[in-house]
């Protein structure tokens, strides 16, 4: 081993940690179809910080490896297929899980060091062997990992990753120590090596100073834009011509004639014969720099080429001119665009470490904050404190979609994570459970009176109903409540329209969509853009969500002191006017016989007592979907309800936050709104063209 008398791999405190612990800290989301990967910011010296990890640089085409159900998908950073590095996708093909990681394909010698320059033939090469060396996983069974601090990643990944391999390696790295590993790196050849903040998330397709990079020797990826020959020499050329992009053109930095063998030559050479080209690709303001070009060597001729090959190079140093000197060519790269190829200048690294540690709050610089402690993976039941109040789970491991494979734990979790955004729309409700003890595809229950079911803890309802029935309804309050609920099996959760201080006022005024087996979804959808046509003449709000079922939902935030049958009143004029718009495939009929095939425009849900799916819920229906609010410009014709899973919407989540909120503002003077409304209809019913 090259590494000597360094304290490898003994960085973590998760190590203690099993995988089901360190896995359920992260979220539910199925596979991502694509992945940048995080790049690390050049800078000018080695340094020791004993919360950084410091690892060897490997000098090779970073890839991303998309292992799903044994069959893989290795990628360049810029979505190139690696297709051709086949021993490394056919041992991956063979690991029992699926994931997706982060690493570094390498040529690498019988001493330990790495070839750049041998991955372009690297089946001749037979003293080396075709190495992926491994140092993130982003993804893995169903969990996004990319949130997680970057040790806890890389506990993941050693738990994961299998042992033996001399294919398939782990880089590991070092706490605390990166000047004795950029010492070991300059003594064993290494190109570098990378410090990353032990604690940061990882930042897709983001260059981030949370990861740094310090060279051994000055290296630059360039643009080949032509190639020289002497008229004396016997090789195929004599230089390349090299090039970075600044301002949108390709400024001339020098030439390399170093590096290569006559026969990688002869091969460049061929491939070049498609790019050459009678124009000049560099940019000929600056006389300085391209003084090269235009003072020949007697006999010496120059090629241009088409500005697409890139290469890369190490140099001494860069002259005054802005030109490379002592350039050593290192090899072709297949992995990058041309024109993303710039100049990369190494920054201050006091400046670089110190502008990260200060950072406060910043995504790459903090933990995740979870809303609360999550389910552990592994025991089917577990007993955790939530708000002071402990709750027993049992039953954890128990399928509840069967073709998803998501457990109850996986429900329970969903819930912990949404809870802060769904909890201010569940607060001061009764809510009505509805019981899946065996999940989805056993069989179900309702229960509204929790008399001698409910933990002491929990606040509950006391209402007689308008069937002279006596229930004690829960209140949705707190996150041990909805947790409550989730552990009996409440798949989705179903608050009232109104709250316990004024049971017979409604907040809000719904309007449900509800399709008949013979309606398409963009149907619904155009249903619900004539509901915001007609609520946008009433000149009043509208928040749209989909019904996580069949259907979208329709919310009209309404004062306070009205009555159910107000609101009612008003949803009735608004379907009513939207069915004289839509005839053929919208239906008013209550009766699902009385339809005949069409859309049942549902005003009735505004009545006392009534539930409808909450935001956010999950939904007992295959593919695990959610209710979820939605932005009207995402209401067209493409729009589907299995956009929106257990397996990708806490992402949504922070990417949009809580759509609803507007839900819960100063609603609107009903009265006067029903009294406009009533305004554009005939007698008949039927909107006033004229209205909208």
């Amino acid at each position: 081993m090259i590494i000597k008398k360094l304290d490898m791999d003994s960085h973590s405190n998760f190590d203690t940690e099993t995988l089901d612990e360190l896995l359920a800290k992260a979220p539910l989301t199925a596979l991502p179809q694509n992945f940048k990967p995080m790049k690390p910011t050049l800078v000018d010296t080695s340094f020791d910080d004993p919360g950084w990890l410091f690892e060897n640089k490997w000098d090779g085409y970073r890839a991303i490896a998309v292992i799903n159900k044994h069959n893989t998908r290795l990628l360049s950073r810029n979505d190139i297929s690696f297709a051709k590095y086949y021993p490394i996708i056919d041992v991956l093909n063979t690991w029992p899980c699926n994931a997706v990681i982060d690493g570094e394909i390498v040529v690498m010698g019988k001493n330990g060091t790495t070839d750049f320059g041998a991955l372009q033939n690297w089946e001749n090469e037979k003293d080396s062997t075709l190495v992926y060396q491994v140092f993130d996983m982003l993804w893995y069974e169903g969990r996004n990992l990319m949130g997680l601090p970057l040790n806890q990643r890389q506990a993941i990944l050693k738990h994961v990753i299998p042992p033996g391999n001399h294919i398939i390696r782990r880089s590991i790295p070092i706490a605390t120590k990166g000047k004795d590993l950029f010492a070991n790196a300059e003594k064993h050849g290494y190109e570098g090596i990378v410090a990353k903040q032990a604690d940061s998330i990882y930042a897709p397709d983001k260059r981030s100073k949370a990861w740094l990079k310090i060279k051994v020797q000055r290296r630059q990826e360039v643009v080949i834009g032509g190639f020289t020959k002497n008229k004396s020499t016997i090789k195929p050329f004599s230089a390349l011509l090299l090039g970075v992009y600044e301002n949108g053109k390709l400024r001339f930095v020098g030439k390399v004639g170093t590096g290569f063998s006559i026969d990688q030559q002869a091969k460049m050479l061929q491939n070049f014969s498609s790019y050459i080209t009678d124009t000049n690709p560099f940019d000929i303001e600056n006389k300085a720099q391209t003084s090269p070009l235009t003072k020949k060597v007697p006999g010496e001729t120059f090629t241009w080429l088409k500005p697409e090959l890139i290469c890369e190079v190490n140099f001494a140093e860069i002259t005054k001119d802005g030109l490379f000197r002592q350039a050593s060519f290192k090899g072709m790269r297949i992995d990058k665009n041309a024109v993303d190829v710039t100049l990369e200048t190494p920054q201050n690294t006091k400046e670089a470490v110190v502008e990260e540690e200060q950072k406060t709050g910043s995504p790459l610089s903090s933990h995740p904050k979870p809303v609360a402690t999550f389910i552990p993976r592994g025991n089917d039941s577990a007993t955790l404190t939530f708000n002071g109040s402990k709750i027993q789970f049992t039953h954890l491991n128990k399928i509840y979609w069967l073709p998803e494979a998501v457990t109850k734990r996986d429900m329970l979790n969903y819930y912990i994570a949404v809870a802060e955004y769904m909890l201010p729309h569940l607060r001061d409700r009764p809510m009505s459970l509805n019981r899946f003890p065996d999940g989805v595809s056993g069989p179900h229950f309702y229960q509204k009176d929790v008399t001698g079911k409910a933990p002491d803890w929990a606040t509950t309802f006391a209402h007689d109903t308008a069937k002279g029935e006596h229930h004690n309804y829960i209140v949705g309050n707190d996150i041990s409540s909805l947790l409550w609920m989730a552990g009996q099996g409440c798949i989705e959760i179903n608050p009232w329209l109104s709250r316990v201080s004024s049971p017979g006022s409604p907040d809000h005024c719904v309007i449900d969509l509800d399709p008949d087996e013979q309606n398409t979804f963009d149907q619904v959808i155009e249903a619900a853009l004539m509901v915001k046509r007609i609520v946008d003449s009433l000149g009043v709000p509208s928040f749209p969500k989909t019904s996580g079922s069949t259907g979208i939902h329709i919310y009209i935030p309404l004062g306070s002191g009205y009555t159910y049958e107000q609101s009612q009143m008003l949803a009735k004029l608004i379907v009513s006017a939207v069915n004289s718009q839509l005839p053929g495939f919208t239906t008013l009929e209550r009766m699902t016989s009385a339809r005949h095939g069409k859309m049942y425009l549902d005003f009735l849900q505004n009545r006392p007592e009534a539930t409808i799916a909450g935001v956010y819920s999950l939904r007992p229906k295959p593919g695990a979907t959610v209710s979820m609010p939605l932005h009207w410009d995402e209401v067209k014709p493409g729009l589907k309800m299995s956009d929106f899973t257990i397996f990708n919407a806490i992402d949504r989540l922070k990417e949009t936050g809580d759509l609803f909120k507007g839900v819960l503002n100063n609603g609107i003077d009903l009265l006067q709104t029903i009294n406009k409304a009533q305004n554009l209809f005939d007698d008949q019913q039927v909107i006033k063209p004229s209205s909208f």
